[in-house]
């Protein structure tokens, strides 16, 4: 089983060492960091330390990270549950859309659905390479997250998609 899961020596442990600091010290200060980071900053690197013969592909990534003990992790948060009765509460609604529907003999091109998606300008990163076995994962940000702008879309029940209105604050 010890023998399955060895891997080569790297072939620039200098370039690894460095590239291992870097990433440490931009999950100390809370900073994303994506693969592709990565592979910006170790060719950088590469090119600054006259390595010639270094590619820098995606496989050279995966097997860095193996070899230091770095993994992919997400961001933790709580999530948001469903009401235990929504199933219910979603067939009643119905019902009452198609009775009030025939009560008042309305077409189907008049009956709307609205919805309001808010975004916000920036949008950090949940994932970021990081050593294996962190409990805490925390990700730090420009602070423009929550400055945010809405849109509104709808659809009518006969397929009619509505233009998108935009909604900014002030």
């Amino acid at each position: 089983m010890k023998k399955t899961f060895q891997s080569h020596a790297p072939k620039w442990p200098k370039l690894e060492e460095y590239v291992k600091k870097w990433i440490i010290h931009h999950r100390k200060n809370g900073i994303a960091v994506s693969t592709k980071m990565i592979l910006i900053e170790v060719r950088r690197l590469a090119t600054e330390m006259s390595i010639t013969n270094f590619a820098g592909t995606t496989s050279w990534c995966e097997r860095f990270m193996r070899r230091n003990g770095l993994g992919m992790h997400t961001k933790t948060t709580r999530v948001q549950k469903l009401p235990c009765e929504y199933e219910r509460r979603i067939i009643e609604f119905r019902k009452y859309v198609i009775n009030t529907r025939n009560k008042l003999c309305f077409e189907i091109g008049q009956l709307g659905n609205v919805d309001e998606v808010p975004l916000t300008f920036d949008v950090p990163s949940n994932k970021t390479v990081d050593e294996k076995g962190v409990k805490t994962i925390m990700i730090k940000t420009s602070g423009n997250e929550k400055t945010r702008y809405t849109v509104v879309l709808a659809c009518c029940a006969d397929g009619t998609k509505l233009p998108p209105l935009l909604i900014f604050k002030r």
